[in-house]
């Protein structure tokens, strides 16, 4: 799956018990919330990631196809001003720094993330022959997730950077932001975004690196 603003809005809408009303009937996600969600997916989407070599690493076979590609630790370069923008549409402009601040904490918590390819998610077809060495051809990857992060861990990084209480809600609605996000949001390396050395003849990758990834 892929992100959605729609969604996310729902599922922090959910997530704070506002799914009914007092006659039972189903209430409407705030326009505050849905563009809370829309700049969220706005700011994943504009930001990037990369893998240092050594962190890609799978089998390789002289002419064949990587088995068992995959990655660790990807670092993740994002910022909050796209996530700004959405946020401030139809705020009262004093409620605007505030939101700013909210909008800035949890970007920068979504930073500390790293990005995980599990094995066979990373792909691509080993150059080397059984006589010398090649290098990783076509890399790529896909489906990759965020890892490290946790919604109780994230309302107490924003609650501390905005220096208020974090009560129940908060964590409600942090852990409906970080789980949505860990399910949903996934990374991907074009096709010759992903490189490394193959051995001659067969034997684990090296170097392996990745740069220029981008989520969906």
């Amino acid at each position: 799956m892929a992100m959605d603003a729609q969604a996310l809005a729902k599922k922090i809408h959910d997530a704070l018990g506002q799914k009914a009303d007092g006659h039972g009937k189903p209430t409407p996600v705030s326009h505050q919330t849905l563009n809370y969600a829309k700049g969220l997916v706005a700011a994943l989407k504009a930001a990037s990631f990369l893998h240092a070599p050594g962190t890609v690493v799978g089998v390789t076979a002289a002419g064949s196809p990587l088995s068992a590609g995959a990655a660790a630790g990807g670092i993740i370069t994002i910022a909050p001003a796209p996530m700004i923008a959405e946020t401030s549409k139809g705020v009262p402009p004093e409620a605007i720094p505030k939101s700013t601040k909210e909008n800035t904490a949890i970007i920068a918590y979504l930073a500390t993330a790293t990005v995980t390819f599990a094995a066979g998610t990373i792909t691509g077809t080993c150059t080397s022959t059984s006589e010398a060495p090649g290098i990783l051809d076509q890399g790529a990857g896909t489906d990759g997730t965020l890892t490290g992060i946790a919604g109780p861990a994230a309302a107490a990084f924003v609650s501390a950077q905005l220096g208020g209480p974090m009560g129940p809600d908060v964590v409600k609605h942090y852990t409906a932001v970080i789980d949505y996000l860990v399910a949903n949001c996934k990374g991907a390396y074009a096709a010759g975004s992903v490189v490394g050395v193959a051995p001659s003849a067969s034997g684990p990758l090296s170097a392996g690196a990745g740069t220029g990834g981008t989520f969906a």
